[in-house]
Order: structure tokens, then C-alpha cells, then sequence
């Protein structure tokens, strides 16, 4: 005769072990989906910090194409309209640029500082996004004149 085991009392403990490995399974899900989340905030904030360096560099770039009027480009959002045939190129660059800015960053301005031995430093100040506050991030280079 073949002995059963007695399995009345077991009953239901099964279902318990399912239960908490839903529970584990659900909490470990919702910390990845927090990580996600936070993913996402650093990748956006990563993207806007490299759109300022491009549009620093992009303007780098045309003070060294126009090196005679390498003082007209100091300064901040001049206003006006972008490739306004009545402007002269270093006032028309920095229109468009400054157009270019504020169609590309959140809450973006920019300033260019001319310093001694021909530096100038761009500034660039944004809106984070997730936090509301303000960014800013600089670069310098050296353009020497004509």
C-alpha cells in the first residue's frame, strides 16, 4: 500500500506564493518605469545642451567668416527681421541666430562679450524644462581681425 501525504493542510499556500510574486514582479516594474522616466529627463536635457553647443559653434563660425566686423557681432538679441537686405552681414548673422535660438531652446537668449586680445565669450541661457529653472553654459574662442 502506497503512503499519500496529507495535503489539507497545504491548502492555498500556492496562491500565496503567486500573490507575492505579483507583488515583487509589480514593485520591480514600477521602479523601471521610474527609471524610464528619469532616462528621458537627462536625455532631454542632454538634447538642449547640445543644440546651445552647435548654435555657439554656428556662430563662432560666421564671426571667423567676417573677421573685418568682428566687434559688430558683441552683444545681445538686436531685434529685426532675419535677412533684411538693409543690414550689414554681422548684424544680419546675429538675427537670424538669435531667431535660431529662440525657435530652438526653451526660453533661450544669448549674449556675445568681446574681451581683450580679440576673445569673445557666447552665453547661452535656456528654461529646464522639468525644474523651470534657468540654464546658461558659455564658450570662448579666439577670433584675431583680418
Amino acid at each position: 500500500m502506497t503512503h499519500r501525504p496529507n495535503f489539507s493542510s497545504a491548502r492555498g499556500f500556492t496562491l500565496l506564493e503567486v500573490l507575492v510574486a505579483l507583488l515583487v514582479l509589480g514593485i520591480g516594474l514600477l521602479g523601471l518605469a521610474g527609471l524610464q522616466v528619469q532616462a528621458l529627463r537627462f536625455n532631454h536635457d542632454s538634447y538642449v545642451r547640445s543644440q546651445a553647443t552647435i548654435l555657439a559653434y554656428d556662430m563662432f563660425e560666421r564671426m571667423r567668416l567676417n573677421k573685418a566686423q568682428g566687434a559688430a557681432y558683441a552683444g545681445g538679441d538686436p531685434g529685426g527681421a532675419c535677412n533684411d537686405p538693409g543690414n550689414a552681414l554681422a548684424l544680419n548673422d546675429r538675427v537670424c541666430w538669435h531667431g535660431f535660438i529662440a525657435g530652438t531652446l526653451p526660453g533661450g537668449n544669448a549674449t556675445i562679450t568681446a574681451g581683450a586680445n580679440n576673445l569673445y565669450t557666447i552665453t547661452i541661457n535656456w528654461l529646464d524644462r522639468n525644474s523651470g529653472n534657468n540654464r546658461t553654459q558659455s564658450w570662448a574662442a579666439v577670433i584675431p581681425p583680418t
